[in-house]
């Protein structure tokens, strides 16, 4: 036995060849294979298959020609083992034998051998089946390497499209929340019509946007379907309100046609009808010059079964017989030559073909060039019920009869200012909790104590125990104690596409997003709150309505970047909402800056996360959507859970965006919120007596949670002058229950002399 020839790590040549192992008991085969492929490959001559592992610790190797018979490990025991270990089972195995039998050729193979030849071999024989063989594993790996170049390239398509379509949404977004706070008191039975299809027609563009853009679900087919009893003649007559416009726009006749016999209720997916409506008459006015276009919606029977057709037609440019078999392709514009004026994805006849596969119907068309084409799906027709019928709530709001027992689970104080302003438009009063841990607690006692809470907004992203946990938290106390689930509702700043899911999967049982918008509580409370506790009436305006043009505003709104109209209207039009919030913002904006640089600093990249997701939505909702967009910026780049994890990213922005907030803060602290005359004015000094009684009160306020209580006490206690620590004690104080902060004014109190 000759020991391997070592590899020598100075021959560049040496390194660029191929590396094969002969592993073989034999001097004479080991000698002469090493004769036969030295000229074209890097050989080692192992004599044992004990050697051959060894030899793997330190060396990659491209083959291995393997003898079968060989003392110690045979042919057969180290292939098994190569093929069980990590790192050399996708090297591949030929085996060199002088074994003639078809039993041992078609065990070698079965154990994973790519070829078996017998011994005395043909040095050129030999020779062609080593390149034949190695040339077919570099062809193998060039197109794993190719597939997963496509495979990044498809991520970083998905990746740009989810950012594009935060950047769509958010003007969108704020085209419905401002439909929805627009007075209608005033209007006449025309324009609230103009407003509600001005809802109508965002929403839907909303929905579309939101499939259409996220193509990394489209491409995996993860669209969902979700059928409901909805009135057909409602999303028709708005679908053609939508066309008739589009049609006037461009001097073309619209026509439409509903089947009388078309059941009122049906039963099916509202949201992909309306898609499905949207992409081939959005085609139909697109692709049409002159003459007309029309929506059409009937029954058919096929097959003993009836079907709901809907119908596209136009007197547009038609299609190309060359063109007929690419239609439904995606990014596919057929005809550019002729259309290349007309704007489009490419996408919107390939996602209908889609929606309509998964809705189990079908799609046809029919064109003759130059003269026009019609469109024709046909989708299962199911009768609806009535009585499940999800009805519209046109310019009304749902109210609270009575006390009804709410919680809302935030950690930041700013977004339970906000949510507890919205809930008070709805005549409720709700409680708050700023911490999961905190929020499972009261839960668990009001259940206890026989006046368990009906309904529960939960935020996702919270230190130590997020609301997903919490929710599951919730969910196997209830299973465990036998109670009645709770309905819990997500309310998050992440528009991260398929971010509802995980909600749903937690036990969640709905979903609204930060800032909120009017209509989605409303729509949230009428559906989870109990029937018998609210009223339907027509919505008024807020107590405290505010505009544009009050002083305040105009001053907040000269602060470069802060949009106090779109402050004012996350904050429900109430302008005491909107001030509380700025001036909660302003006590906790240096804690802010303090939290996210020590979590930076730590590198604890998922505390640094929180804190920028917190940031994102507190700036989004007061109006400063440019610091919001750049907070969501790091916090995509902090989240190791992503595809965008970038700690140089965040150690190169932090920085500035740290600065650019400070400076905001100073700005802000600087205005007649902070500076006014009724706080400057000259108070009387208070007595031990009084702040002792008060203390006391505001200690029970506070055990309690009572914010408005704790407020009301601390305003008392701030009409007088205390001097020295105690003044500045309780300005903390007031600070702290404005935030919902009951530990930190406990704490405090404890202290206060």
């Amino acid at each position: 036995m000759t020991p391997f020839l070592p590899y020598n790590s100075n021959m560049d040549e040496e390194k660029q060849k191929q590396t094969i192992a002969i592993v073989d008991d034999s001097m004479v085969s080991l000698k002469a294979g090493k004769i036969i492929l030295k000229e074209k490959y890097q050989v080692f001559a192992v004599p044992s298959g004990e050697k051959l592992f060894e030899l793997l610790d330190n060396i990659k190797l491209n083959l291995i020609l393997l003898d079968v018979e060989m003392p110690g490990m045979n042919g057969y025991e180290v292939i098994k083992r190569l093929k069980s270990e990590e790192r050399s089972k996708n090297i591949p195995v030929v085996f060199l034998t002088s074994r003639d039998d078809p039993e041992s050729e078609l065990q070698g193979l079965n154990l994973g051998a790519i070829d078996y030849m017998q011994k005395p071999f043909s040095a050129p024989l030999l020779l062609k089946r080593i390149e034949t063989h190695l040339l077919m594993i570099s062809q193998a790996e060039e197109v794993q390497r190719a597939r997963e170049q496509a495979e990044a390239a498809s991520r970083a398509k998905s990746t740009f499209l989810a950012q594009m379509s935060h950047e769509i949404r958010t003007p969108l977004n704020a085209i419905i929340g401002m439909s929805e706070l627009m007075r209608v008191d005033n209007l006449d039975d025309v324009q609230k019509g103009y407003v509600s299809d001005i809802q109508d027609m965002s929403k839907s563009l909303l929905y579309i946007i939101n499939d259409v853009l996220d193509m990394s679900k489209i491409e995996a087919g993860k669209m969902d379907i979700v059928p409901v009893h909805f009135h057909l003649e409602e999303i028709f007559s708005h679908l053609c309100s939508t066309y008739h416009y589009l049609a006037r726009n461009k001097d073309l006749e619209f026509r439409s046609w509903l089947d009388p016999q078309l059941p009122e209720i049906i039963f099916a997916d509202e949201i992909r009808i309306r898609q499905i409506v949207t992409n081939i008459m959005g085609n139909a006015v697109k692709y049409t010059r002159q003459g007309f276009v029309e929506l059409r919606m009937g029954m058919a029977e096929l097959n003993n079964e009836n079907w709901l057709t809907i119908a596209a037609i136009d007197s547009g440019i038609g299609i190309k017989e060359e063109d007929r078999q690419h239609i439904f392709d995606s990014f596919q514009q057929v005809d550019q030559a002729r259309n290349r004026h007309i704007q489009g994805t490419g996408l919107g006849l390939a996602i209908t073909l889609k929606l309509v596969q998964l809705m189990s119907g079908t799609i046809d068309f029919e064109s003759e060039y130059g003269k026009g084409t019609t469109f024709t799906v046909y989708l299962p027709l199911v009768a609806g019920d009535p009585k499940k019928a999800e009805g519209r709530i046109n310019f009304e709001r749902v109210m609270a009869t009575e006390n009804i027992p709410l919680l809302v689970v935030d950690d930041n104080p700013v977004n339970l200012t906000v949510a507890l302003g919205f809930l008070a438009t709805h005549n409720i009063k709700a409680e708050t909790a700023s911490s999961g841990m905190e929020a499972l607690q009261k839960i668990q006692e009001r259940t206890s104590a026989g006046s368990p809470y009906v309904f529960v907004f939960m935020d996702h992203m919270m230190p130590e125990m997020d609301g997903l946990e919490t929710t599951k938290r919730i969910r196997a106390w209830e299973q465990k104690t036998g109670r009645t689930p709770l309905p819990i509702v997500a309310l998050s700043a992440s528009a991260v596409a398929g971010v509802d899911t995980l909600f749903f999967e937690a036990g969640m049982n709905d979903f609204i997003s930060k800032p909120i918008i009017a209509n989605q509580l409303n729509r949230v409370l009428g559906k989870w709150l109990p029937q018998d506790k609210i009223s339907i009436g027509a919505a008024e305006a807020p107590s405290a309505a505010a505009t544009k043009d009050d002083p305040i505003i105009r001053e907040l709104s000269r602060i470069d970047g802060l949009d106090a109209g779109a402050g004012l209207t996350n904050s429900g039009q109430n302008s005491g909402t909107y001030v509380q919030v700025l001036r909660q913002f302003s006590d906790g904006g240096d804690s802010y800056l303090e939290e996210l640089n020590a979590a930076l600093s730590a590198e604890s990249w998922g505390d640094y996360c929180i804190k920028a997701h917190a940031l994102k939505g507190v700036l989004a909702s007061i109006g400063m959507e440019k610091l919001s967009k750049r907070a969501a910026r790091l916090e995509k780049a902090s989240n190791n859970s992503a595809g965008e994890f970038s700690p140089s990213l965040c150690k190169e922005e932090t920085a500035s965006f740290c600065a650019a907030l400070s400076e905001f803060l100073t700005l802000l602290r600087r205005t007649s919120l902070f500076n006014s005359t009724a706080e400057n004015k000259e108070r009387p000094a208070g007595n031990k007596q009084f702040l002792k009684e008060q203390k006391e009160l505001l200690k029970k306020a506070c055990e309690l949670c009572s914010a408005e209580e704790a407020e009301k006490i601390a305003a008392a206690l701030g009409e007088f002058s205390w001097g020295g620590e105690t003044q500045a004690a309780l300005e903390k104080i007031r600070r702290f229950a404005a935030s919902y902060d009951f530990d930190k004014v406990l704490e405090i109190i404890d202290n206060l002399q």
